[in-house]
């Protein structure tokens, strides 16, 4: 049945039967299959199921002819008009349509005397989905909006237009319901529940009987209904028998719906009804902790105290802090893992005391290779590790725009950036100002460098160093020599030199060292140069480097890079050190195809079918290796360094004999200027070019390019800076 605003209808309510004017229709919000008439009744508004109302119909004026009656039901040899609408099985169709008899809402035709078998479009059929659908949008379209609904008014002394039949209002206590009349509750906090253990409770049930009875209470929105509170593990099981299912491969167990279950009813809020379905469910230990966490998380939200909330269920105040913290705080990536057991409960109370970001680069970092070798002190210990604390900074306050996050509740951790990045980059820039300051007063060089290393640098000397760890923490030496040789400067460290040093000063400069772009860098005052040859960039032709690296004297590189692939190809985890984490990520990325990160070894994309196979993945590994530059060659080299230099696996080695030399092509030759091509010339013997043209140069070079890859030739910006072996 249709209702509209303005109408009058009649209905139960939870107050007993009511009349009055239709405000709206509304789904309603425990089941959104079911609609809810909202009724006007002198001012007061009434929620009843529109499947429970009935349009309230003035009586026709009677005439002098007519005698007047107490029904306008048809007499009993009169039939009542068939109607119009409803769910039918058009040629017996499995599947009930919703039609006028002559067409449903499909499009498919009806055979006339097709029986209409239900009128409510909300009845519980196996409804066609096209038919429901396009219901579904009828019915939307008769409800107008509350904003243009007209209420009229009654007059409070308006009697009812006719005698509606009382209701009985459901009483509590110990009673029988029918199976088919208790349903569940949203405010459950429990959401899974285990099939095979269903299965057993049901048959368990069907031959000793339910031995403890449900407790609910009338459902808000559904008179005659009940809303479990506790008990919903028994009730799906009773569900099951409904159903029906064999077991031992001959009994078949089934129950009708409407089988009685006792119930024990009570009057209770949204509240109290969490309250009773969380007690019995962590008395019982039937919910996972995450559902635990959410169900102390639902009874805050609905106004419990924290410390009602830890008296109910025997924890101290500070476990029902965490877990309502991990409901609220946790990150989803972590959530999946606490769900599946990989990470502890405990392991999880200290995660969350930082914000989620810092907690998914915990997991990433070393969490996820193997959470079982962390215990939760050591995650607490090296928590600090992974934030920027701001009692490190000594950058400016001013510098930074960002959020601070403050101390945990309980002072687990102490208050840090929110934005580490930015703290970091002030951090540094404050750094950089005070190496400033140092070579002004006199020394010969200072350094700024993320996780610098003590020992890369000499004993003495009048230098001085500033190390950034990135829990921002600073630390800064002095009176230091200049960088080894084998400990270049990274790509991001800040160096600055004294052009004019103490004479006693160690004024050795640091070999590598990359001054940062915006660096103050001073040098001695130097005479005109001519202009250098203009040589291809490297780092922008790949195949170039790569092939240039694989000849000539670069024997040492070689051996680094066979040595390193090695150790990989045997599950070998290296020293960890900063730098060497810095260099494999940026492995990584080249090895996306070829290697996976394992925590801080290396596995195998996927295992090679065979030798040659294997030898294949081994050979394009190498030349890969042999793109990095220097400095992150020897770091990943003395990273794995920690025992004899042997090699265990043949594919390494080996793969040095498949590597191609490098030979001339036309894009690296394009790419020089005429100072180069000349170079070129010269340096590869190749006779008098007087009078020669650049593209008479660049063509020869390509003919001669097979002779000279044999002779082992490669430019000078490709040539190794010594032959080391």
């Amino acid at each position: 049945m249709t209702f509209r605003a303005g109408q009058t209808v009649t209905g139960p309510s939870l107050s007993g039967p009511v009349t009055g004017t239709v405000i709206r229709v509304r789904p309603s919000i425990i089941d959104r299959s079911v609609l809810i008439v909202d009724i006007d009744v002198d001012g007061e508004e009434h929620h009843v199921p529109a499947e429970d109302c009935a349009i309230a119909r003035a009586p026709r004026a009677a005439t002098p002819e007519e005698p007047v009656t107490a029904t306008d039901a048809p007499s009993a040899d009169q039939q009542a008009p068939a109607p119009s609408h409803g769910w039918m099985h058009p040629n017996n169709s499995h599947l009930a349509h919703w039609g006028d008899g002559t067409r449903v809402l499909c499009g498919r035709m009806v055979p006339d005397g097709t029986d209409i078998v239900n009128t409510d479009p909300h009845a519980d059929v196996q409804r066609c989905s096209k038919c429901d659908k396009a219901l579904g949008r009828q019915l939307d379209a008769q409800t107008p909006a509350p904003a243009q609904i007209e209420v009229p008014q009654r007059t409070p002394d308006a009697a009812p237009q006719f005698e509606v039949p009382q209701f009985e209002a459901p009483t509590l206590g110990l009673q029988a319901v029918p199976w088919n009349r208790v349903l569940n509750s949203s405010l459950n906090p429990r959401k899974h529940f285990d099939a095979d253990s269903l299965r057993e409770l049901a048959v368990s049930i069907y031959r000793k009987g339910l031995q403890q009875n449900l407790v609910a209470r009338p459902h808000p929105d559904r008179p005659g209904h009940f809303e479990i509170a506790a008990g919903e593990r028994r009730w799906r099981a009773i569900g099951l028998l409904t159903q029906g299912f064999e077991v031992d491969g001959h009994e078949w167990l089934e129950w009708p719906a409407s089988t009685p279950v006792n119930v024990l009813v009570q009057d209770l809020t949204d509240l109290e009804l969490l309250e009773v379905a969380t007690a019995e469910n962590v008395q019982r230990r039937r919910m996972t902790p995450i559902e635990e966490a959410d169900a102390f998380a639902a009874l805050a939200d609905h106004g419990s105290p924290i410390e009602d909330i830890a008296a109910k269920f025997g924890y101290t105040r500070r476990t029902v802090v965490r877990r309502i913290q991990i409901s609220r705080a946790l990150s989803p990536l972590l959530r999946d893992e606490f769900n599946t057991g990989n990470l502890t409960l405990a392991q999880v109370e200290v995660l969350v005391t930082v914000a989620p970001e810092v907690q998914e680069a915990v997991w990433n970092g070393y969490l996820r290779s193997n959470p079982r070798l962390y215990p939760p002190e050591h995650i607490r210990k090296h928590l600090p590790n992974n934030l920027f604390l701001v009692r490190h900074r000594q950058f400016p306050p001013a510098w930074y725009t960002g959020g601070v996050v403050e101390a945990d509740l309980f002072d687990d951790v102490e208050p840090y950036f929110q934005d580490p990045a930015q703290a970091m980059e002030c951090q540094l820039r404050h750094a950089r100002v005070l190496a400033d300051q140092d070579v002004a007063g006199g020394a010969a060089f200072a350094e700024v460098v993320l996780n610098a290393m003590r020992h890369h640098y000499g004993e003495t000397g009048n230098g001085v160093a500033y190390s950034v760890k990135n829990s921002g923490e600073m630390e800064r030496w002095e009176n230091i020599g200049a960088r080894r040789s084998w400990s270049p400067l990274p790509d991001s460290g800040y160096s600055v030199k004294n052009p004019t040093p103490d004479s006693g000063a160690n004024t050795s400069t640091p070999q590598g060292a990359a001054t940062q772009p915006g660096a103050a860098q001073a040098s001695a005052p130097q005479a005109d140069r001519p202009a250098a040859p203009r040589y291809p960039a490297p780092w922008s032709l790949d195949d170039i480097r790569v092939d240039a690296a694989l000849t000539g004297p670069d024997r040492r590189r070689r051996l680094q890079a066979a040595y390193i692939l090695d150790s990989m190809l045997d599950r070998e985890v290296p020293h960890i050190t900063p730098e060497l984490t810095r260099a494999a990520d940026r492995l990584e990325l080249l090895f996306s195809t070829h290697l996976k990160r394992n925590g801080d070894g290396w596995t195998l994309g996927a295992e090679p079918k065979d030798e040659t196979a294997e030898l294949a993945v081994a050979t394009e590994i190498l030349r890969l290796l042999l793109t990095l530059t220097g400095a992150d060659l020897d770091t990943l080299f003395y990273g794995y360094f920690h025992r004899e230099l042997s090699f265990s696996n043949t594919a390494a080695p080996t793969a040095l004999g498949n590597l191609d030399p490098f030979t001339l092509t036309e894009g690296f030759l394009g790419g020089c200027d005429t100072l180069a091509l000349q170079e070129i010339w010269d340096d590869a013997g190749l006779g008098d070019r007087a009078n020669t043209t650049d593209e008479y140069l660049r063509s020869m070079l390509l003919e001669e390019a097979p002779t000279l890859a044999a002779r082992g030739f490669l430019p000078r910006p490709l040539r190794p800076e010594a032959d080391d072996d």
